[in-house]
């Protein structure tokens, strides 16, 4: 998953309660730039920084965690959609691009079975 997508996610949890950067950077312990540039995709937060981001979010990590793989597979529907588009051209193969669609649903299906299994371990 690209930074930047993990970014979207903590942004859009952190509006929704209607936090400034500054806000849950002192709520976390941490510091407002760092809040930013994990927000814009310049940094990834360490396994520290991402338990006190969902501590003071109010928010278990795992569902962290499974908002931000489906902001991945959000990613990928244009890339689906111009390989489908390659595959109806003279050469394209829409056999080839049904089975990568398929594998990658079943990748993002395991991703989010692991994180809730682990999720449940934790408890």
């Amino acid at each position: 998953m690209t930074a930047r997508a993990e970014g979207e996610v903590l942004k859009a949890w952190r509006e929704q309660r209607g936090l400034t950067q500054k806000d849950l950077a002192s709520m976390a312990g941490l510091r407002s730039p760092s809040i930013g540039a994990y927000e814009r995709g310049q940094r990834r937060p360490d396994d520290q920084a991402v338990a006190r981001i969902c501590a003071a979010l109010d928010v278990e990590p795992f569902r962290l965690f499974l908002d931000m793989a489906r902001a991945r597979a959000d990613r990928l529907d244009p890339l689906v959609a111009e390989l489908r588009s390659k595959a109806g051209r003279p050469g394209g193969s829409g056999r080839r691009i049904a089975e990568l669609e398929w594998a990658c649903g079943i990748v993002l299906h395991a991703l989010q079975e692991i994180i809730i299994y682990f999720a449940a371990r934790r408890r």
